[in-house]
């Protein structure tokens, strides 16, 4: 992972994210990505203060959805995103997990307290699918890499496809903001 070899050259000289903006208004951060770990093994491990330094780090739950679900509702008027979240809804199991087994939201969440790892699985793959797909991610190629190098997920490209089926069947506000962006942007030019 070459985000691993920047970190462990700011063992000696700082080390500076390059932050932008993606099409899709989503904020990115490259050379090193620090914003989109996943489940990689390494990265968080090898993060520490220069001596006579402080480290600060935050990891809100679901953040970037809440965000998004904020951004449906005022600007579009949608509020489905946005009265699961508050509900506490796992939009990551929701969307996508449930699709996979073929059972209840609440039978996944059941499942899952049980420590059932199927349903662990089922939900875990929501979570490139709708990232990615909230980014604006169209092909289950690039999803395909997105879930094995973000989230360590080796996933056939038939299950790409029918995960991101998934997320155009339940993910309904979602759709509208990335149709709204994609009016704007042809609007502007």
């Amino acid at each position: 992972n070459k985000d691993l070899v920047k970190f462990y050259q700011a063992a000696v000289e700082p080390c500076h994210t390059n932050f932008g903006i993606a099409d899709t208004t989503r904020s990115t951060s490259r050379d090193p990505n620090i914003q989109n770990w996943g489940k990689l093994r390494g990265v968080r491990e090898c993060i520490s203060a220069r001596p006579g330094y402080a480290l600060a780090v935050s990891d809100f739950k679901q953040l970037e959805l809440l965000s998004l679900a904020q951004i449906c509702v005022e600007r579009l008027g949608l509020t489905e995103m946005a009265s699961k979240l508050s509900a506490g809804v796992d939009l990551y199991a929701d969307i996508v997990g449930v699709d996979i087994l073929g059972c209840s939201y609440d039978e996944l969440i059941a499942r899952r307290a049980a420590g059932d790892r199927a349903a662990d699985a089922a939900r875990d793959c929501g979570k490139p699918a709708v990232l990615g797909m909230n980014g604006g991610m169209q092909s289950a190629e690039t999803f395909q890499l997105y879930a094995r190098k973000g989230y360590g997920q080796k996933l056939s490209l038939e299950q790409c496809e029918r995960i991101m089926s998934s997320w155009r069947r339940r993910a309904v506000d979602q759709q509208a903001y990335l149709r709204a962006i994609k009016q704007t942007r042809n609007e502007m030019g």
